[in-house]
């Protein structure tokens, strides 16, 4: 092989090998920025008062209806939450292995209030749509050990 050969190839197989190397390092950044999102999520659901809204709801402390603030204050941040992992904001398996417990007890509750009106022909399950699709995936995750 000479060199007017060899210089070509090596050029082509450090290109290569940088392209790859490129391609490694954005996967790596997109899954970082997947976690780090994930923790933004868990630190914003785990605020003292959407915690105290959960418990209220979950032990029947409070009446199950958009009136009580509570209810809305959940309603609002699942519904957030849920936007995020349909969209792949988050790790989807890593939220619903921490949420799909607390999301299915909150499920029976909500669920009363799914077809009340909340506006101009606007059901509760339409206006929070994206807290209604995270409970229906909450379902399908097999509980914890």
């Amino acid at each position: 092989m000479t060199s007017e050969r060899v210089v070509p190839l090596c050029a082509l197989i450090v290109s290569v090998m940088a392209f790859c190397i490129s391609i490694i390092t954005i996967l790596i950044n997109l899954r970082q920025k997947k976690l780090d999102n994930l923790l933004s999520l868990h630190q914003f659901l785990h605020q003292g008062d959407l915690s105290d809204a959960r418990r209220k709801i979950r032990e029947q402390e409070c009446e199950v209806s958009l009136k009580d603030p509570s209810v809305r204050r959940v309603c609002s941040s699942f519904d957030y939450a849920g936007t995020m992992v349909r969209n792949g904001v988050v790790n989807r398996k890593l939220f619903f292995h921490y949420w799909a417990t607390p999301l299915r007890t909150l499920d029976g509750p909500l669920n009363s209030i799914a077809n009340s009106q909340t506006g101009d022909r606007v059901t509760v399950k339409d206006y929070y749509k994206d807290l209604w699709w995270l409970l229906q995936q909450a379902k399908m995750q097999t509980p914890r050990s």
